[in-house]
């Protein structure tokens, strides 16, 4: 397939650089491709090829690939974003029973967590869009078994991948000598570092941080369970989204998330018990073994500590907005 693409397909692309309707025209060799050379297994591509169809205007195109990837019991609700669903719905090419979800349910928190992820983009995160939605599930029953009728589940946070506000450079403390993020030019000057080693490191706040922020208490995420989904970067299909090292996962362990769900990118939700290890040292799991640190667990272990510090106070817990 590739050696088809290469002396095939590029050649062709690269050829319609200089003709009118360029967008479509490569749009159309793109579709074109896949229908002769296209794998009925690979939800990932099927994905973008139903997407380039709906550019085209020419979604029916992409019905018979959609139908037989139903076929083969791959659920739609779990494969693909909301817009695809509602292009397929809008235009009849499907059952609505393959494209609709019950509120409740598994189907339904993806799509949720997914529109979700939809938002990094706009608050500064435009790759690893994540969307995450922290759930109460007091009789434990697995989210695959859940449906609306029975109340299983109740949403407690949501969040998403954005944003935060950067640190100062990483330099040793001048009283301990111990590596951190040095936020004053007191501290910069007596640490000897250069003036070129003293911009601000942009840094984001990841979903999953973004959700235990919002909590009234930390304490609160104590047998709770957490669902997470990760779009794909090109077309309506999603990513592996398990929770990362770099915080998150050790986070959600300190304070006592006992279950992660996330897409798998093929097409269906993996889950990943998470044990519970409150006197875990996440700093030293992360960012503070790594010589020049790492600046998203740094956010993510200084987010919770201010978030305690809140707690002390007796101030309210912020909201999805507010965090």
């Amino acid at each position: 397939l590739m050696q088809r693409v290469i002396k095939e397909s590029l050649p062709q692309w690269h050829s319609k650089a200089e003709a009118a309707g360029l967008d479509e025209a490569r749009l159309r060799l793109a579709a074109e491709c896949w229908e002769l050379h296209g794998n009925s297994t690979d939800i990932a591509g099927i994905g973008l090829y139903a997407a380039i169809c709906a550019e085209l205007k020419e979604l029916e195109r992409a019905q018979p690939v959609m139908e037989a990837l139903a076929a083969t019991g791959v659920d739609l609700t779990l494969a693909f974003r909301p817009e695809l669903l509602q292009a397929l719905k809008k235009h009849r090419l499907l059952p609505a029973s393959l494209l609709t979800t019950i509120p409740g349910t598994l189907p339904a928190l993806v799509q949720h967590a997914a529109r979700l992820a939809g938002c990094c983009v706009e608050n500064g995160a435009p790759l690893r869009r994540h969307g995450a939605l922290l759930l109460a599930n007091p009789a434990g029953v697995p989210l695959q078994q859940c449906s609306d009728s029975a109340g299983d589940v109740k949403l407690l946070a949501e969040g998403f991948n954005h944003a935060a506000a950067p640190l100062g450079p990483w330099g040793p403390d001048p009283q301990t000598g111990v590596m951190r993020a040095l936020s004053i030019s007191a501290d910069m000057d007596a640490a000897g570092l250069p003036l070129q080693h003293r911009r601000l490191r942009k840094a984001q706040r990841h979903a999953e941080v973004h959700c235990l922020m919002q909590l009234p208490r930390l304490t609160d995420a104590v047998g709770t369970e957490i669902l997470v989904v990760e779009l794909a970067d090109v077309g309506p299909s999603f990513r592996r989204a398990e929770p990362c090292y770099r915080g998150c996962l050790h986070l959600l362990s300190k304070c006592g998330v006992s279950r992660a769900y996330f897409t798998n990118g093929q097409g269906s939700i993996e889950v990943r018990e998470i044990p519970h290890r409150p006197d875990l040292d996440v700093p030293m799991k992360t960012f503070a073994k790594i010589p020049w640190g790492d600046v998203t667990s740094e956010r993510a272990c200084l987010d919770i500590s201010a978030k305690l510090v809140r707690e002390g106070k007796g101030l309210p817990a912020l909201t999805c907005d507010e965090v």
